[in-house]
């Protein structure tokens, strides 16, 4: 796949010591106990939304705003943190290796918004709501989940109250 041209770089957070592999393949991947995000972490150390994986450019970057924080390859993030393979990225209990490109043999790219990816390490059972599937199968109307754009409303957000400064104190007499 292409995007304006250029190759596309499949993307994928791996859960360590299991074969689920997480694909990153839209702009925003929530990670949180929430079963609205993308990754579902059952941790009561975790907040609802807990982190975000953005997707611009080619590069991709960990933001964690929950009040326990996380870590990249143990080191505390205070702020948002350029990923690059090998990464190990801990949110809670849950440790992830942060790969690009193909797949490690055996390890399955695992889709199920809203579910946690657990119990049968290979995955075997899948239903309409949980399953395995490859990256490539995803249709765009699958990979897009329009609304809580949270990088919008803000964006709006601070227009909105440049415009009433400007309008109340800015204004020339």
């Amino acid at each position: 796949m292409t995007l304006n041209g250029a190759p596309r770089i499949v993307a994928h957070l791996i859960e360590t010591g299991t074969t689920v592999a997480h694909p990153l393949v839209t702009p925003v991947v929530r990670i949180g106990r929430d079963p609205e995000n993308e990754i579902l972490v059952r941790d009561a150390t975790v907040s609802r939304l807990h982190a975000e994986v953005r997707s611009a450019f080619g590069v991709r970057t960990l933001t964690v705003m929950g009040s326990t924080g996380g870590r990249v390859n143990d080191e505390r993030v205070d702020a948002p943190v350029m990923l690059t393979p090998g990464d190990l990225v801990e949110i809670g209990a849950r440790r992830f290796t942060y790969h690009e490109g193909e797949l490690p043999s055996g390890v399955m790219s695992y889709v199920g918004h809203g579910q946690e990816a657990q119990g049968d390490p290979l995955l075997s059972r899948t239903t309409q709501s949980n399953p395995v599937v490859r990256v490539e199968q995803l249709a765009p109307s699958a990979t897009s989940r329009p609304g809580r754009d949270w990088g919008s409303f803000v964006l709006v957000a601070v227009a909105f109250l440049f415009g009433c400064c400007v309008y109340l104190g800015g204004m020339p007499r």
